[in-house]
Formats: C-alpha cells, structure tokens, sequence
C-alpha cells in the first residue's frame, strides 16, 4: 500500500492514538514511523509530511527517473485503477528476475525495467542490489525487489504519460492505460519526441486516429500481440 493511502487511512481516525495504531498494521509500511504513542505533536508531523522523493538523474523531464513508487503525483488515475493498469503491463511485459534482452536488444530485468536507461543502475542500487553483477547475470530479483522495481516504473510511466497528453484524464480509462503501457514500454521521451503524429492525434482526443498512426510502425511489429490489443483498445 502507498505512502497517500497510508497517510489517508491515518488521518480518517478520530484520534492520534488511532492513527498510531491503524500505522502499526502490518499491512502498512511507513518507514518514518515509530514514534512515542504519547507525543501527539510528532504524530502529526508524521501525518502531514511531505513524502520524500529521490530524483535519480539531471537530464530532461521524461529522461529523469525517479523513485516515487507511492504514484502521488498521478492525478488522472484512482487507487482503485493503478492495480489494473499494473495487471496490463505485467501482463504485456512477463517477470523475470535475471537479466535478458528485450525485442530491442536491451539489457532488461523484473517487469521490463530497461537497465541500460538513465539512473538503472542507481535504481538498482536502492533495491540494495549490485548493478554489475545484475547486468552479467550473475545476480538476480528478489520478488520484493521486483516489485519495488515495478512500482518505480509504473509511477514513471504515469506521470510521463500525463506530462505529455494533459488531456489524459478526459479519456476512458482502457485508453488512459494503453497509453501507460506505450510509455512503459517505449519511455515518455520516445513516445512523445518519435510518435509525433500520434502524440498529435492523442492531444486532440482522436484516438482512432492515435491507433491508425501506431499500425505498421516498428513498435508494432516488435511486440505483436501487445500493440494490436492496444490498438484494438484506442479503437474503441
């Protein structure tokens, strides 16, 4: 469970004892927790802090990965919803906790993470994994590492993809997710710089248009299956 639903969770008690409590289930995970039950004032501070985010490059916007797997900067989509986007891309991409090549040719591990892209190999790292021997395939995923992994991307994919098209959230939501499974797979910088006329067509809500620009591209004839769901998706 994310960091904002944790906090709303707390901040829906009545007290600060509860909101200590409802923190201490095991089915949360805040790192900055334990606190005295007693000290009401660090309770909230706890409750309205800022969650802390580690930006992982100093290239351009859609080249900067960063680690915010709690996807509070997404806006266009609801808890409810991110499961079942993240369903897709598992889906589309397969897990695989050792390093190997993608359709590209690309160094990939867990759920597609391209670790030849800026900041993988500090991504890596805050898994607690040695960057090197992961790439050798020497080393491989543990199932929560590919997780946090994941989650990392996922929450890229997302807010690049709503960076992009600012219309995103007046589109249904299988279309809403096809163009998160685009810019999982493909990065938001090479969807938005080498897609140019479906960019165009997805700005003015045309998504026929959006699939008909997709058909006979190399993405396309790449990943198959993948881009006819997709295509099928912005059709309808």
């Amino acid at each position: 469970m994310s960091y904002e639903r944790n906090r709303q969770e707390a901040l829906s008690c009545q007290t600060p004892d509860a909101a200590l409590e409802a923190f201490r289930q095991e089915s949360f995970h805040v790192p900055i927790l334990p606190l005295p039950k007693e000290d009401v004032k660090k309770v909230e501070d706890v409750l309205w802090a800022p969650q802390p985010k580690i930006d992982l490059s100093n290239s351009e916007r859609n080249n900067s990965l960063k680690i915010d797997p709690s996807f509070t900067e997404v806006s266009t989509f609801s808890p409810e919803e991110i499961p079942r986007v993240r369903e897709k891309v598992i889906k589309s991409e397969g897990v695989k906790d050792t390093v190997y090549k993608d359709s590209r040719g690309i160094a990939t591990i867990g759920v597609g993470f391209n670790l030849e892209q800026p900041g993988a190999r500090e991504a890596i790292e805050y898994l607690g994994a040695d960057y090197e021997q992961i790439l050798a395939g020497k080393a491989s995923l543990s199932e929560k590492q590919i997780k946090t992994l994941n989650d990392i991307s996922l929450a890229n994919a997302m807010m690049q993809a709503e960076e992009i098209y600012p219309n995103m959230a007046k589109l249904p939501f299988h279309k809403r997710a096809v163009i998160v499974d685009l810019a999982y797979n493909l990065g938001g910088d090479k969807l938005d710089n080498e897609f140019v006329d479906f960019s165009a067509a997805i700005r003015k809500g045309n998504t026929k248009q959006a699939a008909n620009e997709l058909v006979g591209t190399p993405y396309a004839r790449q990943v198959g299956a993948r881009a006819q769901d997709n295509i099928k998706a912005l059709k309808e």
